[in-house]
């Protein structure tokens, strides 16, 4: 996955949008017990292309590490949980 540079705020506004439909894929994916296929790693990428400060970008990626490692210890719901606190977190900024 590819992660551009934005310089409009529609490009932005689209950008956030994208990476917050991500999040929502891989909550509906955990939710069902899915396999998760680098969907984190996605989303990951998606995080670093978005202008947040950075405490807001640390928190982001401490959410998305916190439900990866839920997952992997097989804390579904806890890893619901933290997948719902990032997409909070990736609410656009006024």
């Amino acid at each position: 996955m590819e992660v551009q540079q934005h310089t409009t705020i529609d490009g932005l506004t689209q950008h956030y949008q994208v990476t917050r439909r991500h999040v929502r894929q891989l909550l509906a994916t955990i939710h069902q017990h899915g396999a998760v296929n680098g969907q984190f790693g996605d989303i990951n990428e998606l995080l670093s292309g978005l202008p947040l400060a950075s405490d807001r970008h640390a928190l982001a990626a401490r959410h998305l590490a916190n439900a990866r490692r839920y997952l992997t210890a097989g804390e579904w719901g806890a890893s619901e949980y933290e997948l719902r606190l990032l997409e909070g977190n990736l609410l656009l900024p006024e």
